[in-house]
Order: C-alpha cells, then structure tokens, then sequence
C-alpha cells in the first residue's frame, strides 16, 4: 500500500510540473503575440475549422493507440481492449517529460494486472523510437526540398542506429546479466535482465519495427494536415511542403533536446521557421498555441482523467 501511494504521489507531482510549465509556455506565446491580436485571431477560425482540427488530432491518437496494440500484440497479454485502451490514455499524461519517457508509467500500470514490467517496458521504448523515426521521415522530404535541418535529423539518426547496435549485441546483455547472478543478492536482476532483453529482441524485429513506423509516419501526417488547415484558416501564406516540414522538424528538435514533452524547443523552433515565412507574429503564435494544444495537450487533459481511473482501480485497490 505504502509503495503504491508514493507512486501515485510521485506521478501527481510530474502532471503538476509538466502542467505548470505548459502554462508558462501558452502565456509567453500570449505574451509574444499579443494578447487582443492573438484573441482577434482566435476568433476568426470557422467552427468547421475547429470540427476538422479535432477529427485530425483524434486519427492522430487513434492510429498512436493501433501502434501501441500492434506492439503488444506477440505478448498475448491477458489485457482486454477497452483496459489496453485506458492504460494507453493514462501514458498521455506523462507525455510532457523529457523524450516523453514518462510514458512508462503505462508498465507500471499493467505490472497491477500481472503483466510484468520487463515485457511492456520494451514497447514503450520502441514507440518513442519509432515516433520519433515516423516524425524523421517525413522531416526529411522537406529537409530535402528546402536543404536545411539535416544536422537535427542526423544526430536522430544516430540516436536510432545506437539504439539498434545496443539491441543488436546479445553478448552485452547476457554478460552484464551472468555478472549480476554472479553477485547473490542481485540474481533476481538478472533474470528480469534476461526477461527484459527477450521482449526486447521480439518488439525489435525488423518487420514489427517497419509496421510501427509507417503507425508512426501516419500520425504524424494528419498532424501536418491539420496544421497546414490550421494556417490557410487564419491566412497564412504557406504550402502543404512547409507545413509538413516545419512542424515535423521542431518535433524532432524538441525530442533531440530531452525537454519535457519539447517544450519551449518545440514552440520556440516552430515560431523561428514560421516567422521566418514572414508569418504575421500573431498568427504564428495562434498557429502554436493551437497545435500544441491538439498535439500534447488535449492528450494530457484526457490522460490525467484515465490515470486517476487507473490509480483509484488497479493502484490504490491493493489495500
């Protein structure tokens, strides 16, 4: 019981944090644009624009939820949809932390079900590895026709290829695993080493990895449709191309530098690539706010309510 409350306590006090410092972001944005002229820009979105956005910005969640299941799927988790769904939802509230790896708390959740941590916990890496090389792709065909962030895109990569060479070395794992048994007090680490690295090895097959990829790519793309709506509704002269481009790019920027869900990275590199479009300050700072609220924060708002589900059910039940 004790552990469960600090856990809980732990959790609160991140959705706390990561809340605070999304506010301080909305506010400079504000604050940067202008209140009334950001207010006037608000208001000139059509509520069919706003129906579009949140069609989009649900395609987006719904096919990040298909990755999740298709990752799961070769476990055959005792785990019905509508609980896999929840504890999905749940994951969303921590998504403003550094590389979104707050998300793990979604291990944490199913170890409640006797799910053990060392089987899902390779599913969350792989979905922020093969968000991130989803979101790459196609930052890509932009950087490719404007010819620049490939340094961004490159240190990704790298970050990709480091992540597949560890995989990809068995003998690095069951050397540090027989160490570990080696030492008496630390034997039950090392078969959860060895749980772990099995479900590593399964989660990171080629074919599971490609499908969760172009899961990721999808996403990523009704993001940038949505976007580039986003733009033409408050007249903002820009192509599809750039909009795809410049969103994904700060994406990737805000996922490089390890700031809690790419905060101010994200916002901050968005506004520069607008601004430098010769975007109107105040529609680009309305085009942020917005885009970020869609693709962060309504995730966080809805996932604070399916993790309190989670905590007062699965977690504080234990009793």
């Amino acid at each position: 019981m004790g552990s469960a409350v600090r856990k809980a306590e732990v959790w609160k006090r991140r959705l706390l944090l990561g809340g605070i410092l999304g506010v301080l972001v909305f506010v400079a944005l504000i604050f940067v644009g202008d209140a009334r002229a950001v207010g006037r820009t608000l208001l000139m979105l059509s509520p069919l624009l706003i129906i579009f956005l949140i069609f989009f910005s649900i395609l987006d969640y719904y096919f990040r939820f298909l990755r999740w299941q298709f990752l799961l799927k070769p476990f055959h988790l005792d785990l019905s949809n509508p609980q896999s769904l929840v504890v999905f939802l749940a994951g969303l509230s921590l998504s403003a932390t550094p590389g979104n790896l707050g998300e793990a708390v979604k291990s944490f959740l199913l170890e409640k079900k006797s799910i053990p941590v060392s089987k899902t916990l390779p599913v969350v890496f792989a979905e922020r590895l093969t968000d991130g090389t989803g979101i790459a792709l196609l930052a890509t065909v932009g950087a490719a026709q404007f010819h620049y962030g490939w340094t961004v895109l490159v240190v990704f990569l790298c970050v990709f290829a480091a992540a597949l060479l560890f995989v990809s070395r068995e003998k690095w794992f069951m050397s540090f695993a027989n160490f570990l048994r080696s030492r008496k007090k630390l034997g039950g680490l090392a078969n959860s080493l060895e749980s772990f690295y099995r479900s590593v090895r399964v989660v990171f097959s080629w074919k599971r990895l490609t499908v969760a990829i172009f899961l990721s790519a999808c996403s990523a793309l009704f993001q940038s449709v949505a976007f580039y709506f986003l733009l033409r509704g408050i007249y903002a002269p820009i192509s599809f191309l750039e909009a795809l481009f410049f969103l994904n790019l700060s994406s990737i920027a805000g996922g490089v530098s390890l700031s809690p869900g790419g905060l101010v990275v994200v916002e901050g590199s968005l506004m520069a690539l607008l601004l430098s479009r010769q975007i109107p300050v105040e529609a680009a700072c309305t085009s942020v706010i917005l885009v970020r609220f869609f693709n962060l924060w309504l995730g966080f708002l809805v996932g604070i309510f399916a993790l309190r589900w989670t905590v007062v059910h699965w977690v504080l039940e234990e009793r």
